[in-house]
This record gives C-alpha cells, structure tokens and sequence, in this order.
C-alpha cells in the first residue's frame, strides 16, 4: 500500500503523505522533476478537525466542494505550469514522506478488510471484476489512506490503463441495475445530486442528468455512494509537453467525436472536430481540455455543446483550445442537440 521512496512515478488518484502531516492527492499523470501536481485534502490538527481519523491523529477536510478555487487555495504551494496555461496547486518532491498506491491498498484489502466499510468496497471491485475480467482497479479516497470513516464515507475507485477502462465502462453500462448489490441514483438521489451541481455550476439540472450521469461513473452500492475515475496509466513529464499560452475568454459551440480515450483521462481532453464561435474573433481550435470531471461522460461519449471557457494558444503549433475548470476561469459546457 505504502512506498516510501518518493521519486518514483505517480499516477492520477495516488496519495502522498507530506511532512506537515496532511495527505495529498495526486492529479494526473503528467508531473515535473521538482514536483507532483496535486492538492492538499486531509490535514491533521486539533481545531475543526472532522470525522476522518487513523491511530494517531484526527484530519479536517480541507476541500469540501471540488471548486477550482477551493482546491487552488487548499495547498500552500502553488506555480504556473505551461503545459496548463494556468496555475496550479503542487506538491514539492522534498514535502512527500510516502506514496499511497491505490492498486496495493485493494490487495491489502483482500487479505484484511477490517470493517464494513472495506469489505462492501471489496464487494464492488469483485463484482465489477466479474463482468470486466481481472482488470487494474485500486481503490482512492480517505480509504486508501485508512482514516475513512465507516458509516459515511464513499467508496472511491480508479481504473488504470485504457483497455481495462472500456472493459469497466461496458460491464457497469450493461450491469448496474440489473443486479441488486449495485444500483444507479433513484428519483431522489439524482435530484439532490443535479441540484448541488446546478448550483454551483450554473447548468440545469436536466441537462445535467442527461448527459452527466452515468453509472460508469458513480452510483450506489448497498446505499453507500461509488463513484470511478478512469486512467490511462501512463506517466509522463510535464517538462517535455506542449506549452499553452492564455489569449482571452471563448464561447464557442462545438463538436467531439465519441469514444475518444483521452477523455476518460483527468485532465479530460477531446480533439474538436466542428466548431462555430458565437462571439468575437474566429481562431483555429484543435482540441477541449476540462479540469471538470463532471464532464467526463459527454467528453467520451461524444456529441456537440455550447461552451464558455479559457482560449489559449498553443507556444508549438499556433493553434488554440478551450479549457475549463481551471483557477483563471471554471467556465461551462452545455450539450446541445
């Protein structure tokens, strides 16, 4: 579950316990060699701490919404990464006393599951594996660090690698429903779900359960929320990507074409194969990058949708995209028939 050494590769939705004894998550794959993109969630202290705890310490969440200003102030340190265009919150490599591997804490849980909690987590993995095969599947979130709490908490997983991620995305497409240990969002769970996104998202509620919520992506399991990020478990440097450049704000309606895989990665990314700017100047766009993971679905799933976003101009190839979700601007996408 734990490696102590700290240079070593990290993958989207790995843990790292740093030296001011908070966790942090690690967001993406791509990273430099000073640091790892990611944000501070978890930290221990005796004032407004919650209900997350392990043998020594109780934590207070410091990220109670996935706001991208919330998350950008929750962390002390913080850059501008070119490959983004943008800034973002960092871990430094000299502040990571150990690595949690998400893929090792599920075979941790094979062998011990010490409450209830983990062994419904367990049951999920094993009747997802049913159905996909034995594909790469770890579990993330305040379980994988061990300070869950058993009566509340979520089960949070992450798939690795891009075939394994389709296998899991046609099992739960063709199962969840169908058998009774896993379940989408009844009537109720969906509205108060749409509507806490509505608010802080500004999109309806409709479009949001129509083009948003797939059980794919989260549902339910013995009345405790699921919820899966999808990866392709590959590494990579940011100091060797493409530099992007901020030129402005964009709205623009566009095109994706479906079961593009980069979209199941996070940041989500869909090339554009039609686009139609309905303000100010026309620019040439290549591509959609979203720090939403609201967005996920569509992006894969292909289709067109209005969207207000962060232009940027690509240092390389002079061509532009549309990003969202980013602390400069969170923005918004609207699919549209």
């Amino acid at each position: 579950m734990v490696n102590h050494v700290v240079d070593n590769d990290v993958l989207d939705h790995y843990y790292l316990k740093l030296r001011n004894n908070c966790y942090a998550v690690v967001v993406g794959n791509a990273h430099s060699a000073g640091y790892v993109v990611g944000y501070q969630k978890y930290c221990a202290g005796s004032r407004r701490v919650g209900p997350w705890h392990d043998s020594l310490n109780r934590y207070r969440r410091l990220v109670p919404v996935y706001d991208p200003v919330v998350v950008h102030e929750s962390t002390p340190w913080r850059t501008y990464i070119h490959s983004f265009g943008c800034s973002s919150p960092i871990i430094p490599r000299d502040k990571i006393m150990a690595v949690y591997d998400p893929i090792q804490r599920t075979y941790s849980l094979i062998y011990h599951p010490r409450d209830r909690l983990e062994v419904i987590a367990l049951e999920l993995i094993d009747t997802i594996k049913m159905y996909a095969g034995n594909v790469s599947i770890g579990i993330t979130g305040s379980i994988l660090v061990s300070i869950h709490v058993p009566d509340t908490s979520d089960i949070d997983l992450v798939v690795y690698g891009s075939r394994d991620s389709l296998k899991v995305i046609e099992a739960l497409s063709e199962t969840v429903g169908r058998r009774h240990i896993v379940r989408t969002f009844n009537e109720y769970e969906l509205a108060l779900w749409s509507k806490r996104l509505e608010e802080r998202l500004g999109i309806s509620r409709e479009a949001i359960r129509k083009y948003f919520y797939r059980p794919w992506r989260r549902g339910k399991i013995e009345d405790i929320d699921y919820s899966i990020i999808y990866n392709d478990g590959i590494a990579r440097s940011l100091d060797l990507m493409e530099p992007w450049k901020n030129a402005g704000y964009v709205r623009v309606k566009i095109c994706v074409e479906s079961h593009q895989l980069s979209a199941l990665n996070y940041p989500s990314e869909a090339l554009i194969n039609k686009y139609e700017f309905l303000q100010g100047k026309k620019y040439e766009l290549r591509k959609i990058t979203s720090f939403e993971a609201l967005y996920i679905p569509f992006l894969y799933e292909g289709g067109c949708a209005i969207v207000e976003g962060l232009l940027q101009k690509s240092s390389w190839y002079g061509d532009y995209r549309v990003i969202l979700g980013v602390y400069e601007y969170r923005g918004k996408l609207v699919p549209v028939i």
